[in-house]
């Protein structure tokens, strides 16, 4: 990187200790490598991602950054808003550049562009209906999902329209701050949350300590007797306590009550505000009128309740996005480059790179232990991987020379050499995560009808709250205000909202960690349903790879000559046949000829031989086929049969067992191809499927996919070829093999990337439990509610005890989900 005068850039900003990195502030390890020259000067680094950002950031002419930066914890893609201080705004300019755009925005089509964030402040269904529904009607930007769940957020835009600053700025008038997904955003996103959630949640739960002591005290008064005077110091003691708590700890519900009334949609902190607006203002009245009585008590505790369950609500929400991350995470952010004429293993001859920098056809190597950058092609004799964060795979994978690898996986045994085929956004682990991310952007019908309720839920509290007050007023005005405000506390919906997407992320995570991948929202919903699964053959149920099963010489040649003739006869030809033969020693052809759609001939050892069809391996004769079923290729020479051999795609290894799981579940298997009736009756024989369609059409397929769903609706598709993505498309459910091509990968709502046929039964019990645990927290938020409220209304609880029936109503949905992480897929 080339030395920037940055004297102008770095006035004002505080020296950064020693121990501290100089682009995130975070605490720097010992013995770390990572610095950046600036002016002369060595800037420690506490990790490659802090050098490759900071790097990125000056390289592409972006050093304002700094000079806005008032202290060294702020990071330019972390932390994305830079103070204009002659403006007084946010500026996000800088993230228009392109090297910053790729981080996190990906190219739809020519004209429409993705960017993936994550918005801190997201509190309820109300903030997702907002942020969605204000982003989707401004110019240039197509659609806005967002999940409450993770709090991530997908805006399709068009960049000739708006930039992605604008969408910033959009963002942050609304009261949300967004910031560009990347997965190690992820973690100081964290612990900027966690730090806010702790502060808050530390204050209020010191001062309603203190203040029950001064409650106990003044409660014991009124019956032993105390003195006036005593009582006034109390309240105006527990005033001064509960006070900060009123304007530090309770202001997220301020501010996101004030933002949803600012549009429109009542959330749940609107009831939540008004509850501790009103205790609050009551008391501080009271106290200075000396009368009535003060709620110092109820204020400090609800606050306390709401954000503990707030808290843990954040903490299992973040787990589990970590988790869905866990394949981008640790991945590497430069690469070894073998420069040209260096490739011995001198490993210090290899450059040092930012793995944006990588192109297709470069040479890396990969030490024992580091995870593989990029997609490639194994240069090396051998190499054993762990592709486990990939496929779900455990066992290690042994590769030979020439072979694919992928980005992700971790090299095991010795350090190895590739050629780059394919980086950053192209490489098979960024496909799929983006398929993976798709599933966030949709609801299920089960989660968008809870939001739903939820919102509509919020402007019944506020209608029941005010006739209650209206009753309570005139019947009992000395007790109206406690009742209206157990009401207001108690009856609040977050549990409701809670209720489904908790159990979903949750399980969508367990069953990524199995290689069953959800692409689309409403799979697990649907998969726990289904009652018929239709499977493609070759390349599904089988392995979609020939080889030969038998050899049947019929000279003096023995099996093993026979199946060297014929590699040697069929090497570098492609063809799906051709690939079926594999000799341990490969012998030479000399004036080989193929014949496209009938054979190959040559000469082996001087000797011509022919492969291929009866009809062209001997013209001269006819040979009648063997008896058994399968096909048959005949090697004959000069006219004269010399080998029958019988090539057939093998069945996967897991599919009968996978069949089996399905028919305990009570699942009927299907099997559709368009391969000869035989063919299909045999691996119907050997899996025990009954219900068999052979020599059928595309067509003819979606017409067997709709008489299913004629008797019922829940069918799932299992495919890997693009003659099935009709079939695929028509089916309820869709699923492809992680061999299928990206194009059939991406019209699918699922992709089996473990080709583990048995991991489908495992996906539809999991997802039958995810019901359960759904229906268990619906059933749960909706009694809590519809007993509570009723309670509270009638002045049976009180309000301190209605804050920690509230937050333990939210708390109870989200364990309940979280036991999906605890059950073995």
């Amino acid at each position: 990187m080339d030395e920037l005068n940055c004297d102008k850039l770095l006035q004002g900003i505080p020296e950064v200790g020693k121990d501290l990195c100089y682009h995130c502030g975070l605490d720097v390890p010992g013995g770390s490598r990572w610095s950046v020259k600036v002016d002369g000067t060595e800037r420690i680094m506490c990790c490659a991602g802090c050098f490759a950002a900071s790097s990125m950031i000056l390289d592409a002419g972006l050093g304002k950054y700094y000079r806005f930066r008032e202290t060294a914890e702020d990071s330019a893609l972390f932390n994305p808003g830079l103070l204009n201080k002659t403006a007084g705004e946010l500026d996000y300019s800088h993230l228009d550049h392109a090297k910053i755009l790729k981080f996190f925005v990906t190219k739809k089509n020519d004209d429409i562009s993705e960017a993936s964030l994550i918005i801190s402040g997201i509190r309820c269904a109300a903030c997702v209906w907002l942020l969605e529904n204000y982003l989707g009607r401004q110019a240039g930007i197509e659609d806005a999902h967002v999940n409450l769940a993770n709090q991530r957020a997908f805006i399709q835009f068009a960049p000739a329209k708006i930039p992605v600053s604008q969408i910033f700025c959009l963002i942050r008038q609304l009261g949300y701050e967004a910031t560009p997904y990347k997965p190690s955003a992820v973690r100081v996103v964290y612990q900027e949350d966690k730090k806010r959630h702790l502060k808050g949640l530390g204050l209020a739960g010191i001062v309603m300590m203190q203040v029950m002591m001064f409650s106990f005290a003044m409660y014991a008064g009124a019956f032993a007797g105390m003195e006036q005077t005593y009582e006034i110091l109390f309240r105006y003691a527990s005033m001064a306590f509960v006070t900060p708590v009123f304007f530090y700890s309770a202001r997220p519900f301020f501010v996101g009550a004030f933002r949803d009334l600012k549009a429109g949609i009542p959330g749940m902190d609107l009831p939540v505000s008004l509850a501790i607006a009103s205790a609050y203002a009551f008391s501080v009245w009271n106290t200075l009128t000396s009368m009535g009585e003060v709620y110092f008590d109820s204020v400090s505790m609800f606050v306390f309740f709401l954000l503990l369950g707030r808290y843990l609500e954040f903490q299992a929400r973040y787990h589990s996005l970590r988790t869905s991350n866990d394949l981008l995470s640790a991945f590497p952010s430069h690469a070894a480059l073998i420069e040209p004429g260096a490739l011995d293993n001198n490993l210090a001859h290899d450059k040092m790179v930012l793995v944006e920098e990588l192109e297709p056809g470069d040479q890396i190597r990969i030490r024992t232990g580091a995870i593989i950058p990029a997609d490639g092609v194994l240069l090396d004799r051998e190499a054993v991987v762990d592709q486990s964060a990939l496929s779900g795979e455990s066992t290690p994978i042994s590769l030979q020379e020439n072979e694919s690898v992928f980005a992700g996986s971790i090299n095991l045994e010795s350090p190895i050499r590739i050629t780059v085929t394919a980086i950053a956004g192209d490489a098979i682990v960024s496909k799929i995560v983006r398929l993976s991310e798709r599933a966030t952007k949709e609801k299920p019908r089960i989660a968008t009808l809870a939001d739903a309720v939820a919102r509509k839920f919020v402007v019944f509290v506020i209608s029941v709250a005010s006739l209650t007050a209206l009753w309570w007023g005139v019947n009992d005005p000395g007790n109206s205000f406690s009742v209206v405000l157990s009401v207001l506390v108690i009856s609040c919906p977050c549990a409701l909202s809670l209720a489904t997407p908790a159990a979903l992320t949750v399980a969508t995570s367990a069953l990524g960690r199995i290689g069953f991948l959800v692409s689309k929202a409403h799979v697990l919903e649907r998969l726990a349903s289904v009652k018929d699964v239709v499977f493609d053959k070759t390349g599904t149920l089988t392995q979609g790879r020939l080889t030969v099963e038998e050899v049947m010489a019929l000279t003096d040649l023995s099996d093993s000559e026979c199946l060297n003739i014929a590699a040697a006869l069929e090497n570098g030809i492609e063809h799906p046949v051709a690939y079926a033969f594999d000799a341990e020693t490969l012998l030479a052809v000399e004036d080989r000829e193929q014949v496209i759609g009938q054979g190959i001939s040559g000469l082996v050892n001087g000797r011509c031989f022919r492969i291929g069809k009866p009809a062209f391996a001997c013209p001269e004769k006819e040979v009648p086929f063997p008896d058994k079923t399968g096909i048959w290729i005949l090697m004959a020479e000069q006219s004269e049969p010399v080998a029958w051999f019988r090539v057939a795609d093998q069945i996967r290894p897991d599919s009968i067992a996978g069949i089996k799981h399905l028919n305990k579940l009570g699942i009927k298997a299907h099997l559709v191809t368009g391969d000869s009736v035989q063919t299909a009756e045999a691996v119907g024989r050997m899996l025990s499927i009954e219900s068999i369609l052979s020599a059928i059409s595309p067509e003819q397929k979606m017409n067997f996919i709709k008489s299913l769903q004629s008797r019922q609706p829940e069918v799932v598709m299992v495919g890997d070829g693009i003659n099935d993505i009709a079939a695929l498309g028509l089916a309820t459910t869709s699923i492809a093999m992680a061999d299928a091509s990206d194009f059939v990968q991406a019209k699918t709502d699922a992709v089996l990337l473990s080709n583990r046929v048995d991991d489908i039964g495992r996906a539809v019990e999991f997802a039958r439990k995810t019901r359960r645990i759904i229906r268990q927290n619906l059933v749960w938020a909706l009694s809590y509610n519809v007993i509570a409220l009723p309670l509270a209304v009638s002045g049976f609880i009180v309000p301190w005890l209605a804050a920690l029936g509230m937050s333990c109503s939210s708390l109870i949905v989200v364990g309940n989900a979280w036991r999906l992480s605890r059950v073995k897929v």
